[in-house]
């Protein structure tokens, strides 16, 4: 992606994409999320890239088989999110 740049490095035994979703009360912290299905047939879970970037990730029943995919917005501002206390 043109102009952007990743932090760093994770943090020790940090994963790359976790099921969670940004905090409704607190944008400093994350919330697990859930995965559902929708009338589609597609099932979606709201996650985050490394703790930090909001995103999906969507398994999709197509014709050749089912597929996933990964969405994240990469916002270079974003602030990074700890667990929940």
């Amino acid at each position: 992606v043109a102009g952007y740049s990743a932090p760093d490095a994770l943090a020790p035994g940090a994963a790359a994409v976790i099921g969670a979703t940004s905090s409704f009360f607190d944008e400093s912290e994350w919330e697990p999320s859930v995965g559902s299905e929708f009338s589609d047939g597609d099932w979606r879970r709201g996650a985050l890239l490394i703790e930090r970037y909001d995103g999906e990730v969507r398994v999709v029943d197509g014709a050749e088989g089912p597929t996933i995919e990964f969405s994240f917005r990469l916002d270079p501002v974003a602030p990074p999110r700890s667990p929940p206390t």
